[in-house]
């Protein structure tokens, strides 16, 4: 049995190629910054020092700690070098859930942008995987999505439904698609 931490370090090794940022700053504005105590920016917004496009102004000096820790599964070896984050709308990460432990999330930098055939294909490769992965639409909407073979306990549902994340299943998204 392969436990979520290897799965991703199995899928993550499919397509191991050194990468950086580029000219890509979708996360910039698909991702919320701050802690617990200080919230610096939500979801859905430009971060005020993002040079759209060419990358952060206070990336040497004092980017915020989140930003400095994070980085997003294309730099780590997901996809294509056509798959990165600004040309498909898309950024993937991996994010440490309650009840889950490590799960896939993908954020979508337009409204449309997790309805695509990549996104599609995406969620697939993980769901059928058995690793769960979160769908966070711009605007707000999330979809925590699993195999249809997966029986999810009452008590996960009722608290990812109180943080108003939906569960859906993948013939759910795929019927709709």
């Amino acid at each position: 049995m392969i436990e979520i931490g290897q799965q991703q370090e199995q899928i993550m090794s499919e397509s191991n190629v050194p990468r950086g940022c580029g000219g890509c700053t979708l996360c910039c504005f698909t991702h919320a910054v701050g802690t617990s105590e200080k919230k610096l920016k939500g979801p859905d917004t430009w971060c005020k020092h993002c040079d759209i496009g060419r990358g952060c102004a206070v990336y040497e000096t004092g980017r915020p700690l989140a930003c400095h820790d994070f980085k997003c599964a294309w730099l780590e070896g997901e996809g294509e070098e056509a798959d990165r984050p600004d040309r498909t709308n898309v950024v993937l990460c991996w994010q440490y859930m309650k009840y889950l432990g490590q799960t896939f999330v993908m954020c979508g930098g337009t409204s449309d942008a997790l309805t695509t055939a990549y996104a599609m294909r995406i969620t697939e490769k993980y769901v059928r995987r058995g690793i769960p992965l979160l769908r966070e639409h711009h605007g707000g909407k999330r979809e925590l999505c699993f195999d249809d073979e997966v029986i999810v306990e009452e008590k996960l549902r009722q608290a990812y439904e109180a943080a108003n994340v939906r569960i859906v299943y993948l013939s759910e998204l795929t019927a709709t698609q």
